[in-house]
């Protein structure tokens, strides 16, 4: 009748329906699993190609082939992790040290506001300082690095020794004029302070590996270690696990850095850490010898009186009356 469509009943569609769902059903007992998926092995610093993710969406369907795509843990930060990470290398040119350290101390906030510090005082760093004369901050702009540690030893060492010239560019130095129990204990919260940092930047160091590794890459760590990090990190572990659920992530974080500042203080306090320098002293005996060194030399000293140049005052004239008499010798 014209251009009337025929009506099919309700019914029969169903059934049609019925049908084709049915021809595509796996035999009874056996699991309906899509077919193999073709993806092209990944290569370094790509994700999925978009031949692999319309290979998916044929394959699994839109929405799971979203929910694969959100999981990936793929490469989350543009610069990668430095490659010396992991290596344990030792540059012996000076220049290629100075790359290497500056590129591990790029992966750290800590390190890089190290870095800062050295520009902002225009500080002399010394890349090949002598061999077994441990790393030290020499005020006022000198720093030096044993020529025999590792780049990442020296990259957790320029954290630690760029405090100390920090601190005293900002006036903020330990006066040696104090006295020897307050000098003491005012180094070591120093000496603490730059232990500290040195720890916490190779955790950050470590987190950029991590971050820059593909998720079928093991993430590199940093094969350097610093001076009671063992003792930080469970001091600092023990200290959050005893927190009030109540604590917020912030306040965590404090109480496991006072908890595992408070170890590295009282290490230093009773001489269990040892100094880098020759014979490995205790931190005790070092800054306990300059102090004593100092207040010796500060006593012994000798102050000479500047000479007068007024002529002295030789009273009035006086005319002797007779010949003195002489008086013998030895009498």
């Amino acid at each position: 009748m014209g251009n009337q469509k025929t009506r099919v009943p309700a019914s029969a569609l169903d059934e049609t329906a019925a049908r084709k769902a049915r021809s595509r059903m796996p035999p009874p007992g056996q699991a309906h699993l899509p077919g193999p998926i073709a993806l092209s092995p990944p290569t370094a610093g790509s994700l999925l190609r978009l031949a692999d993710v319309i290979a998916l969406q044929r394959s699994v369907g839109n929405r799971a082939t979203a929910a694969l795509l959100q999981r990936h843990s793929g490469p989350t930060i543009m610069k990668p992790g430095s490659k010396v990470v992991g290596t344990g290398q030792t540059s012996v040119d000076p220049g290629k040290r100075k790359t290497a350290v500056e590129g591990i101390l790029d992966d750290s906030a800590l390190g890089k506001a190290a870095k800062k510090t050295a520009k902002d005082y225009s500080l002399n760093l010394n890349w090949a300082g002598p061999a077994g004369g441990g790393s030290y901050f020499q005020e006022p702009l000198d720093v030096v690095f044993d020529v025999n540690d590792s780049d990442e030893d020296t990259a957790l060492g320029y954290v630690h020794e760029m405090n100390h010239a920090r601190q005293y560019h900002l006036g903020l130095a330990n006066d040696i004029n104090s006295a020897r129990d307050v000098y003491l204990a005012n180094e070591f919260k120093e000496e603490t302070e730059g232990t500290v940092q040195a720890i916490e930047a190779k955790a950050e160091i470590n987190a950029t590996a991590k971050k820059a590794a593909h998720f079928w890459q093991s993430p590199k760590k940093l094969a350097a270690s610093f001076a009671f990090e063992t003792e930080f990190n469970t001091a600092y572990a023990e200290a959050v696990k005893k927190a009030g659920k109540g604590t917020s992530a912030a306040d965590k974080a404090k109480l496991g850095r006072k908890a595992g500042y408070d170890v590295i203080y009282t290490a230093f306090m009773d001489g269990t850490i040892k100094t880098s320098m020759p014979g490995n002293p205790s931190y005790v005996d070092w800054y306990g010898k300059m102090w004593d060194d100092y207040a010796l030399a500060k006593a012994s000293a000798v102050v000479t009186p500047t000479p007068s140049t007024a002529t002295p005052d030789a009273g009035p004239s006086v005319t002797p009356d007779a010949t003195p008499t002489p008086v013998p010798i030895g009498a």
